[in-house]
């Protein structure tokens, strides 16, 4: 039996991805167990058919803090200042027990887990239980986001670094989700390059095709509109810099008449509303919050822009390409560019510079990439693809166990 751990069903593109990854795997007959953390009771609908869901227990934060002082004999210098000494510990830590608790129950042959802490709290679960488990990793997100400013002030993000040094070597395999976020996990938290395995996201599914023909009502989207529209998607945080999109959409609304999309919640919506008032583009501007199906927004966009200052991965260019959509996004770390194979299948630009994302956002709906090439670039990142690359990974470390065999 394998088990997957996510810290809760619903979010971002890494439970997206997870979930994917193991309906793909119970679908090809392996026995899958979901391990969750936190529980709102709301998402269910979200566990593939035929995979058990276990949600753990939680404990108060300071006796998850004893738990990690437990765990982490002969690194208890590196779990100091990111976790025992902030006034807020990282929450992970409050699944620590329930996790090694699990682990003596149900004995999994593979554990796989996926960001910086919850892999931590796999691993030091592993050492509580006493299990033979094998614990494969996941790095998610390029370095580059834990360096950010919101982030830096915080403990547990500046002294990320030394943690993941200590703790990510004890795992039986690392998984990246592109060359450059293994580059930049070995770069700064000085690992060696070797013991990691890039694995792209299972970003194209085989329902995708019929999610991007499914029905959606919104009047900028209609067959017979009157002026190209601009799609992005995600979560409206600092790491989007959404402001640079707005700050592009102004520019080009002073020479074309255009409009622009955003599907996606988040912290700095306000803010973002206040600019696009400043800027006075409210009228062509849609914050149009999270959705269901973005890719029926995707296929009948113009054009898909991603402005982000950094990436792991970046399944919403996949996806995009994968509906025929032009996209263009900012040069940023780490998936982008070898998404968009050096720029051969959409424009790079620099990150923050919105006068470049302008230029190539008017240049992509005056002479779009064509469809099927875009089509057979993203099918390159499919969920069957990327099922065969971590069953087979996963597959060499159980081996490890049976030499033999």
């Amino acid at each position: 039996m394998m088990a997957i751990v996510l810290h809760k069903l619903a979010g971002g593109g890494v439970q997206h991805s997870l979930l994917a990854l193991a309906e793909e795997f119970r679908r090809r007959g392996h026995d899958v167990q979901l391990v969750v953390c936190r529980d709102d009771g709301q998402q269910s609908e979200l566990v593939p058919p035929g995979v058990e869901c276990v949600h753990l227990s939680q404990t108060q934060s300071i006796i998850g803090r004893v738990s990690v002082l437990r765990a982490a004999k002969g690194a208890r210098t590196t779990v100091l200042r990111p976790i025992l000494l902030p006034i807020t510990a990282p929450w992970h830590i409050k699944y620590l027990l329930g996790l090694s608790s699990y682990l003596r129950r149900q004995r999994p042959r593979i554990i796989f887990s996926a960001g910086a802490y919850t892999n931590a709290v796999t691993l030091w679960a592993r050492r509580l239980a006493g299990a033979s488990t094998k614990v494969v990793i996941s790095e998610p997100v390029s370095f580059s986001q834990y360096l950010d400013s919101r982030r830096l002030c915080k403990w547990r993000w500046r002294y990320l670094a030394p943690l993941l040094n200590r703790v990510y070597p004890s795992a039986d395999a690392i998984v990246t989700v592109s060359q450059g976020v293994a580059d930049e996990l070995a770069c700064h938290a000085n690992l060696d390059r070797t013991i990691m395995t890039p694995i792209y996201n299972p970003a194209v599914a085989p329902s995708l095709a019929e999610r991007a023909a499914a029905s959606i009502s919104h009047p900028w989207l209609d067959q017979c509109r009157d002026r190209p529209v601009i799609l992005s998607v995600g979560r409206l945080v600092e790491t989007k810099d959404y402001p640079t999109l707005l700050r592009a959409f102004a520019r080009i609304r002073q020479v074309r008449r255009v409009r622009l999309i955003i599907l996606g919640d988040g912290k700095d919506r306000e803010q973002l509303m206040d600019l696009a008032r400043e800027l006075e583009i409210t009228d062509d501007v849609d914050m149009a919050g999270w959705v269901s199906n973005p890719e029926a927004y995707m296929a009948r966009a113009d054009v898909f822009a991603l402005s982000s200052k950094s990436e792991g991965f970046g399944n919403v260019l996949v996806e995009a390409m994968a509906c025929g959509c032009p996209v263009v996004s900012t040069d940023c770390p780490s998936g982008p560019r070898e998404i968009l194979a050096d720029g051969d299948y959409g424009s790079l630009v620099p990150v923050g510079d919105s006068a470049a994302l302008a230029h190539e956002l008017v240049k992509a709906l005056q002479s779009p990439t064509p469809k099927e090439a875009l089509q057979a670039r993203a099918a390159k990142f499919s969920l069957e693809r990327s099922a065969d690359e971590h069953l087979a990974l996963f597959s060499t470390v159980s081996e490890r166990d049976n030499p033999a065999k």
